[in-house]
């Protein structure tokens, strides 16, 4: 994982294979669930609602 990797995928400029998310989630200690794969796009409803709880 590489800092360009990031930065692109940040921007949108990339999709992530499977393989590149899991390494990502797993060196910020994220879940793979919290992370929004489309940041253009508006969230979903269930998005929306699960923030409310």
């Amino acid at each position: 994982m590489t800092h360009s990797h990031i930065v692109d995928w940040e921007h949108g400029t990339t999709e992530p294979s499977i393989e590149r998310l899991r390494r990502l989630t797993e060196h910020f200690d994220v879940r793979d669930d919290e992370i929004n794969l489309r940041p253009g796009d508006p969230p979903s409803f269930g998005d929306r609602a699960a923030e409310l709880f």
